[in-house]
């Protein structure tokens, strides 16, 4: 009886694979010690190699051929229309990784190939749109790898479908021409179709390119090759074409010779209509607009048979879709071109309530604001038009033939300028807020920085001729054009790589200045100069020298003015800069070279008298040569200026001057009275005196009847009120000069009654007694000092007596106190 193995002892098959593993290890031991086993061993590996490699290659190509047979009966399943078999033969094929990648052309354009016809069947628009944003990825890998051998016509087709269907429309259409270059060239299957997405393309760009578009579906429908549909679809393009093109009587004839027998009558009922009621508004818009109100009988015949035709289609559209949902817009549209208001306001409010997703919803909306717009319902239509804007319609996905996205634009735009003309800026700028995605920020920027412009212009004319709102009116009409200057500055940051960069700059600077912002003025011009090599460099130095000016910025203003009339000396620019480098100049205590710039202008340069340059020179010289105390050639300069402009905005002040010119005129014959060491030069003298003292008294006092008969509220003016306190202050001097005291004190007293609780009233009172001290009535003098003694008691606690008086208050107390004693 055998013993029992031992468990450490190996069992045969265990013992196998060592006695293998040693073999093979001994291998090159014995190769080595024998050349002949060497080369029998070398042999032998060889030929185990290229065996492997021979059934490798065969079970690879025959792996690679299952797989191009499931591409065959993938193209076959696809013509055949069973697409869900030639996608599961399509995605066996990507799965076993059995394909080279060149050949990936094929399964990829099958897969695109049945996703275009999977969107084409999604009724949801944007789940339609994402399935040929996918297809069209499909496709374009196969382009890139190929397509399948006699497939490249169909393929471009496709893809330029699925492009186009996805909003990519200019892409569209470079592959969609180049599909129809590729052979044949005519008598394809695939030409009409490609005609007719091209013109489906051309009329989608924006702007659209109607006499293309019109081309390829003319084009398309030569094909003697169309079925029915296919030719009735075609005719549906050219008619929306030619109405697009306000081409109304053709599109009509184009519809005519649809087919009776068609199934799309209910779309043919409704394209007629929509082309009726295009005509009738196209017919409208060329009325006279007294004659828009009451409708012609033949348009009036005209709207009532487009409203037959869009309920013959709703009655037809069994299953109200599309043409039910686009009828009941147009039967709103038809209601409002008849003037039937309340009726197309009701049809309008049906569609948005039911549809308010979709693009005929949104017309209706945009319908409903333009109604009640021109109704004068601001408010609620610019309710309305927000609520259009807020849809987020975008340009890039937004497809409509009820309401074309130009037609939407445009429509919106109208309605901004509709308000803008209305002077409701408040609604325009409202609704431009609102303005992307529908517009760009470009647009919005533009649009708000012009509307703005245009607010603070007509509030600063209004100013000008509303003296009871004037401060009110000027200071909105500023801000406004602040904010005008914000939006151009902010539209030239986004335009900043364009040609339209300087003039964005300039506009900015342009609106900060006449908004008063002087600072922001200079920062923008020193940009537009660093930029703008030549266009408006004189008038962009010239604003740039007034507002540092106004900065206070003296030195720098004299430096851009004079660079201004040294550069730019043939510029209408140079004139005005003359002007205020002159003013400068006088700051700067330069009265010498002032006086030269503003003489350059009125006599060594083309300017003539009728020009604001050579006026406004002629009244800045008589101020000039007023501060310089020429008094005798200020009379002369200014008295020049009242003749030439007597309705001119500087006649009151120059009048003034004028005045103040003679009183102190009046003082050189009064200090050469005092030496006059005769009689006959004292009388000539005082004749003198006389005639000037004269002369500032009428000039005070058509001074003071211009100021009452022109401002309303003198007190609401400061510098009116200014002028018209110093003419009666100076008016009582002058009297008092030529010893006419009781006429001066009316005067002094004229100045108490109108500014009563005003510091230099005290001042009043002092010349009041002076003058009643002239008369010796005494008892009268002292009761003036009294009255300014009360006066001085009872003004408030706050008042700036230093701004009107050469006193403190407790100066004056103790000089009234002294008086008193008199």
């Amino acid at each position: 009886m055998p013993e029992p193995e031992s468990q450490n002892e190996p069992t045969v098959e265990a013992a196998a694979p060592s006695r293998i593993s040693a073999l093979l290890s001994a291998l090159p031991q014995t190769a080595i010690q024998h050349w002949r086993r060497s080369l029998a061993v070398g042999a032998a590996a060889v030929a185990i190699l290229i065996a492997f490699v021979i059934a490798w290659t065969y079970t690879a190509r025959f792996a690679i051929q299952h797989e191009r047979e499931r591409l065959v009966a993938a193209l076959t399943a696809l013509d055949a229309g069973d697409y869900d078999q030639a996608r599961t033969l399509v995605r066996r094929v990507l799965n076993n990784v059995g394909l080279p990648r060149q050949e990936y052309g094929t399964p990829l354009f099958v897969l695109g190939a049945v996703k275009t016809f999977d969107a084409g069947n999604d009724i949801v628009p944007e789940r339609r749109r994402t399935g040929y944003l996918v297809a069209s990825r499909y496709l374009t890998e196969a382009h890139s790898y190929g397509w399948p051998t006699s497939r490249e016509k169909q393929g471009l087709l496709l893809l330029g479908k699925s492009l186009v269907e996805s909003y990519q429309v200019r892409d569209g259409i470079d592959v969609l021409s180049e599909g129809l270059a590729v052979e044949p060239q005519t008598g394809g299957p695939f030409n009409p179709a490609i005609h007719r997405l091209l013109a489906e393309a051309f009329a989608q760009l924006s702007p659209p390119k109607f006499d293309q578009a019109l081309s390829h579906v003319s084009a398309a429908l030569a094909d003697e090759g169309l079925s029915s549909d296919q030719r009735t679809a075609a005719i549906l393009l050219k008619a929306k074409i030619l109405s697009r093109l306000a081409r109304f009587d053709e599109a009509q004839q184009a519809l005519a010779t649809v087919p009776a027998e068609t199934e799309r009558q209910a779309a043919v009922s409704l394209a007629r209509a929509h082309v009726a009621l295009d005509g009738v508004e196209a017919a409208l818009q060329r009325l006279p607009a007294q004659e828009q109100d009451k409708l012609p009988p033949d348009l009036l015949a005209r709207i009532d048979e487009a409203s037959a035709l869009l309920k013959d289609a709703q009655s037809q559209d069994k299953q109200a879709g599309d043409i039910t949902r686009r009828a009941l817009y147009l039967l709103g549209r038809a209601a409002e071109l008849r003037g039937d208001h309340d009726d197309a306001l009701q049809m309008f409010r049906q569609t948005h309530q039911k549809y308010g997703d979709t693009p005929e919803g949104l017309a209706a909306e945009l319908g409903e604001a333009d109604i009640r717009r021109r109704g004068g319902d601001d408010k609620a239509s610019l309710t309305w038009y927000r609520q259009v804007l807020v849809s987020g319609a975008d340009p890039t996905n937004y497809r409509s033939d009820v309401l074309p996205i130009e037609q939407l634009r445009g429509r919106i735009l109208e309605a901004v300028g509709d308000y803008v003309n209305k002077g409701l800026f408040d609604n325009a700028t409202t609704l431009l807020e609102s303005f992307p995605p529908l517009f760009t920020r470009t647009e919005q920027l533009e649009l708000r920085g012009d509307t703005l412009k245009q607010w603070g212009d007509r509030q600063l004319v209004e100013a000008d001729k509303d003296s009871e709102h004037d401060d009110e009116l000027r200071r909105s009409g500023r801000r406004h054009m602040r904010e005008a200057g914000v939006a151009y500055e902010k539209l030239a940051g986004v335009r900043f790589a364009t040609e339209h960069y300087s003039d964005d700059i300039w506009n900015s600077a342009d609106c900060f200045y006449r908004g008063q912002s002087y600072s922001n003025t200079a920062r923008l011009l020193d940009v537009y100069l660093k930029n703008e090599p030549e266009k408006r460099n004189a008038q962009a130095l010239l604003l740039l020298g007034q507002s540092d000016l106004a900065l206070g910025n003296v030195d720098q203003c004299i430096a851009a003015l004079e660079e201004c009339i040294e550069l730019y000396a043939r510029d209408n620019a140079t004139y005005e800069a003359r002007i205020d480098c002159a003013n400068a100049y006088r700051y700067r205590g330069n009265a010498q070279e002032a006086e030269r710039l503003l003489r350059s202008n009125l006599t060594e340069s083309n300017l003539k008298p009728s020009s604001p340059e050579w006026r406004d020179s002629l009244f800045a010289l008589g101020r000039l040569l007023f501060s310089q105390g020429r008094n005798e050639d200020a009379i002369d300069t200014l008295e020049e200026a009242v003749e030439r402009y007597p309705d001119d905005a500087q006649t009151l002040q120059t009048r003034y001057l004028i005045g103040e010119s003679y009183r102190r005129w009046a003082d050189e014959p009064l200090s050469r009275m005092q030496q006059a060491r005769t009689a006959s030069e004292r009388e000539k003298g005082a004749q003198l005196v006389h005639e000037r003292l004269a002369k500032a008294l009428e000039s005070f006092k058509e001074v003071q009847r211009a100021i009452t008969l022109r401002v309303r509220d003198v007190q609401q003016d400061p510098l009116y009120g200014a002028m018209l306190r110093n003419c009666y202050m100076l008016e009582g001097t002058v009297l008092f000069d030529l010893e006419r005291y009781e006429d001066a004190i009316k005067s002094y007293s004229n100045v108490s009654s109108l500014y009563p609780n005003e510091p230099f009233v005290i001042e009043t009172f002092v010349q009041i007694a002076d003058c009643w001290q002239r008369l010796d009535r005494v008892e009268k003098a002292h009761g003036a000092i009294q009255q300014a003694q009360l006066t001085l008691d009872r003004l408030p606690k706050d008042a700036d007596f230093a701004a009107t008086t050469a006193f403190s208050r407790d100066e004056w107390k103790s000089l009234l106190s002294d008086m008193s004693k008199w």
